[in-house]
């Protein structure tokens, strides 16, 4: 598009016909679905589907896999390149060894039920009540359908809201012990956005009516989380990756090998832009924030900081 008031009135308006087109052609009851996002400069709100969704509890399936590679990461049990033969049957190209990151793309089961056999259950029980999802201890009986349920989280059950939290934890850095697991983790979490100045991460979680997506993204400047639930017959990863894509104003991604690769390329730019120091009353030490003006504010009235937040990243040396 070589005219530059054409080209700058489509960027403005693509945001709106991509979520447009979305709802054109893959509309669901709005009691089947919510999709909850949080803005630089606001809190949580429910932008599309039922707002009173938003408290239902359901099983957050494949997403909790963020948290079984983030404890691996902190326990130096794995690295983003860590290999493990699988031979899940909806890998491309199975049996095949993956890295850790290729196994979060694409939600191998065996990868994580091995991860989880190197550290213990009950080391990822520890890394899931750090991480304030369930805003309280993990039962005892999480896994009383073996170890291998801790893929889909055993029998827990947690709410869009509670997604929601936990996302914008991972993309302030609220998690992550140094900025060096912080940026190994995202690695994991990287989806190709097919655009150079966009990056997306996030994981998604499915079973038979029932989709999650739960991410965030933008511009340098410009992060927001999403976190997308679907509920029906009608719910599918596919439609979940739609809505989250959408709300970027993307089209859904290019998930080829190469494209992943691309996009992997970028996390220095993240790591070199995106990040700041910063030493605020919440934490009471240095911690990391993405470079925002609104995720930076240190109104300590308001601060954006959870006083549950048990520390943010310490300075790398």
């Amino acid at each position: 598009m070589k005219n530059p008031f054409l080209k700058t009135v489509f960027h403005v308006i693509r945001p709106a016909l991509c979520l447009f087109a979305l709802l054109a052609c893959h509309s669901l009851a709005a009691g089947d679905f919510i999709v909850l996002e949080t803005e630089p400069e606001g809190g949580a709100k429910a932008v599309e589907g039922d707002p009173a969704a938003a408290g239902k509890t359901f099983s957050p399936m494949s997403t909790f896999k963020i948290i079984i590679a983030w404890a691996a990461l902190e326990t130096g049990t794995a690295t983003p390149a860590t290999t493990h033969r699988c031979t899940d049957r909806f890998i491309p190209g199975a049996p095949r060894d993956l890295t850790m990151a290729n196994a979060l793309f694409f939600s191998s089961n065996q990868y994580f039920v091995w991860l989880t056999k190197k550290m213990g259950a009950n080391t990822v029980a520890s890394f899931l009540n750090r991480s304030e999802l369930l805003g309280h201890d993990t039962p005892e009986n999480w896994l009383a359908e073996g170890l291998d349920s801790v893929v889909h989280a055993g029998n827990l059950q947690v709410s869009p809201n509670q997604q929601h939290a936990f996302i914008l934890r991972v993309m302030k850095g609220q998690l992550a012990s140094s900025q060096k697991i912080q940026s190994q983790l995202l690695e994991c979490m990287v989806w190709p956005s097919g655009e150079k100045d966009i990056l997306l991460y996030g994981k998604t979680g499915s079973s038979t009516g029932l989709a999650w997506f739960n991410g965030f993204g933008g511009k340098k400047d410009q992060f927001k989380a999403v976190t997308v639930l679907l509920k029906g017959k009608d719910a599918n990863r596919d439609r979940a990756i739609r809505h989250f894509y959408a709300r970027f104003g993307l089209k859904p991604p290019n998930l080829s090998p190469e494209a992943l690769a691309k996009q992997r390329s970028l996390i220095n730019y993240f790591e070199r832009s995106a990040l700041h120091p910063c030493t605020c009353e919440a934490h009471r030490r240095p911690c990391f924030f993405l470079n925002s003006s609104a995720f930076s504010s240190h109104d300590l009235k308001n601060p954006i900081h959870s006083s549950r937040v048990r520390g943010g990243w310490e300075r790398s040396t």
